[in-house]
């Protein structure tokens, strides 16, 4: 059983930042650097080209992605990885959306 007494507990927060003196500003990395990967994210020139001169396209900057052809019928998850390309395709095969890692 817990029994009030009247008292606010307080909050604690408690934040850690180890920080390296050596280290200079210049090697921290921004925010939107990917890292190693220089591929970009979304490929907005390919709509309106066929389905496999965009996947060819999209491996040919990264060989190690998976391509997934979407149609509008295609049922879909929503986690979001980066090792994963949906290219959206109208009943044509034509890419209908630009192409986005996710």
């Amino acid at each position: 059983m817990v029994r009030w007494t009247g008292e606010k507990k307080k909050k604690r927060s408690s934040v850690f930042c180890v920080m390296n003196p050596s280290a200079s500003s210049a090697s921290v990395p921004k925010r939107n650097d990917r890292g190693p990967h220089t591929s970009p994210i979304i490929w907005p020139q390919l709509v309106g080209k066929k389905f496999e001169e965009a996947s060819e396209a999209i491996k040919s900057n990264n060989p190690s992605i998976s391509i997934q052809c979407v149609t509008k019928d295609t049922i879909l998850t929503m986690d979001y990885r980066l090792d994963r390309v949906r290219i959206y395709v109208d009943d044509e095969g034509i890419v209908a959306r630009a192409p986005k890692m996710g």
